[in-house]
């Protein structure tokens, strides 16, 4: 690596810290807009759940990410709740992708493009991770189990939801995979890091 890539990637380092620590403070509200976001996100998509499961987001007062879940088998029936965290299960992994691809050294235009790829991709990914929450709370021994899973289905939807939702390293992980599918060619890769042939190229021509 040469020493211009060095400053290049040290660059990008900087750079997509400085955009998350920006996205993350507290006083510019845009954790509490993601929440309000979040809270009607899934009310749209998972207020219906399954054939019978009945569920209620709902930010809670005082708070700037709790969200309460509330589940049900039928509206008026027994059911528990839970509070979850807008911040964990959806804003880290946001705004993580974003820093990286708003850091990544590429072009405005394409950059710009990226960044909304990659706003749908985690939306996507936070979907997919609250349904699989719901899944695993609704296939548990209580009262408003909605299925019972198989040994092997039960293993496995529990290995998912204790990586994918409770483990912290599935955020940054589901984050860097974004960035990477989004953002990440191999033909910048090697321009940033001087492995094109762009300069051998040159060079014989000139000879």
């Amino acid at each position: 690596m040469s020493r211009s890539a060095i400053v290049v990637v040290a660059r990008f380092c900087l750079i997509s810290l400085l955009i998350y620590i920006v996205l993350s403070l507290p006083w510019l509200g845009v954790r509490s807009a993601y929440r309000s976001m979040f809270v009607s996100g899934t009310t749209a998509l998972f207020h219906k759940f399954g054939s019978n499961g009945y569920v209620v987001f709902k930010a809670v007062e005082d708070t700037a990410e709790d969200v309460e879940v509330t589940m049900r088998k039928v509206p008026g029936t027994e059911g528990g709740i839970a509070t979850i965290h807008s911040g964990r299960v959806g804003f880290t992994t946001t705004a993580l992708a974003l820093s990286l691809i708003g850091a990544t050294p590429i072009g405005w235009r394409r950059r710009v493009w990226y960044l909304l790829v990659g706003i749908v991709a985690t939306q996507l990914f936070v979907v997919g991770r609250v349904g699989l929450y719901l899944g695993y709370v609704y296939s548990q021994d209580v009262p408003f189990r909605l299925f019972t899973p198989g040994p092997t289905t039960g293993s496995i939807l529990k290995t998912a939801y204790e990586f994918l939702f409770n483990a912290p390293g599935g955020t940054v992980i589901a984050a860097v995979i974004i960035w990477v599918t989004v953002a990440v060619r191999t033909p910048d890769v090697k321009d940033i890091l001087g492995l094109s042939n762009k300069g051998h190229h040159s060079a014989t021509q000139t000879q």
